[in-house]
């Protein structure tokens, strides 16, 4: 980390929060309205496992801001604001949570009904299907270490050799289910997931079972959403292969929760037009982007953009860019 970086966490931003300058980027900003999206709450982060969760204690003084400074309100309802072009007077939030995993449960779910407050939770649809299931880039994660990558195969799925981690990762994005059964499989000659999981801690990868979603469904305080049913980067798969995903997982979180399920996240924020089209198809009504990638996004009423929180910064950090996001990822 540069000087100036850790000057700025340990010096400049806890200044600004503690004076309360901070509000000056979001009250300058025309937009109103944010959705947040975290990436799981745990006791202790470990960057090592896991580069996603943020630590309970700082997700619990964020709510505490919130609290103080905003209004938090459903995902639906901030979507309604939205399409009725209604400009709240207060600045508003809404809570979104990625993947599904089990820490939203024992830890998340709890905090929320603290404080009052609404969220959606994007669930992966295999984890309904298999308790014990593991998000693909967390299996990769735990066991990237011990891979020779000049040894991979990457012709069983008709794609050139990869040289690194990061060209790895983004062949698997842009595979299909199949496919990348096919290539997991060639990775489970070299480590198997079973040797290694055992070192990484239960709350950094274990997801949500299908009777975890239905309870927190059933508490009113949650909505439940899809997050396709593996994983894949949506924009980069055929159409037909997205469409399955979106309708597969739909049906299955269905069943799950007994209750409808309107709203899709997509992973990696990975879509095109026609992904979109394949959503509303399916029966999703709120579809959820990181950044905007089509240029009909802006004038399109059912998707909308979020805000990644980091969880490989400070309390002060987050708050300073938060304030920030009104202006970059508000409306």
């Amino acid at each position: 980390m540069s000087i100036l970086k850790q000057i700025a966490r340990k010096v400049v931003f806890p200044a600004v929060v503690s004076t309360g300058t901070e509000k000056l980027f979001s009250s300058a900003a025309q937009h109103n309205k944010l959705i947040l999206v975290y990436h799981g709450v745990v006791e202790k982060p470990d960057h090592s496992i896991s580069l996603g969760p943020i630590e309970v204690k700082q997700f619990r003084k964020h709510l505490e801001y919130f609290k103080q400074n905003f209004d938090v309100v459903s995902q639906d309802t901030i979507f309604q604001m939205y399409r009725d072009e209604y400009k709240p007077k207060r600045k508003t939030l809404a809570l979104t949570f990625d993947d599904g995993y089990e820490n939203n449960y024992n830890r998340v779910a709890p905090l929320l009904k603290e404080f009052n407050y609404n969220a959606t939770i994007y669930v992966i649809g295999n984890s309904i299907e298999n308790p014990e299931a593991i998000a693909w880039y967390d299996h990769l994660f735990f066991i990237k270490k011990k891979l020779n990558y000049s040894k991979i195969d990457t012709s069983v799925v008709n794609e050139p050799s990869v040289s690194s981690e990061y060209e790895l990762v983004r062949l698997i994005q842009r595979l299909d289910l199949a496919k990348r059964h096919i290539l997991f499989a060639e990775l489970d000659k070299q480590v198997k997931l079973k040797d290694v999981i055992h070192d990484y801690p239960r709350e950094h990868w274990k997801l949500m079972t299908a009777e975890q979603n239905r309870q927190l469904a059933a508490d009113g305080l949650i909505e439940i959403a899809a997050h396709s049913y593996s994983h894949p980067n949506l924009g980069e798969i055929s159409v037909e292969a997205a469409q399955e995903e979106l309708t597969k997982s739909r049906m299955l979180i269905e069943n799950a929760i007994q209750k409808p399920v309107v709203a899709v996240a997509y992973p990696d924020g990975s879509y095109t037009d026609e992904v979109k089209k394949a959503s509303i198809a399916a029966g999703y009504k709120n579809l959820l982007a990181a950044n905007y990638r089509c240029a009909s996004d802006v004038n399109d009423k059912s998707v909308l953009p979020r805000y990644c929180i980091s969880s490989t910064t400070t309390y002060e950090s987050n708050i300073v860019a938060i304030n920030r996001a009104f202006n970059s990822y508000g409306f």
